[in-house]
């Protein structure tokens, strides 16, 4: 029986941790977005929380 190759797409969620710097939680918030969906192949991002280190 012969192998035959097939195109499949997947969708899968991470979650990352990432350092940005801004001047308040919301500009962290909107710098770190828009960072991660310049990233290849990402559709859409989230913040889930916020810390200042």
């Amino acid at each position: 029986m012969s192998r035959t190759r097939y195109v499949v797409t997947v969708r899968y969620e991470m979650e990352r941790e990432i350092n940005v710097w801004a001047r308040d939680e919301q500009e962290a918030e909107e710098n770190a977005i828009e960072i991660v969906e310049n990233w290849n192949g990402v559709l859409m991002a989230e913040a889930k929380s916020v810390a200042e280190e």
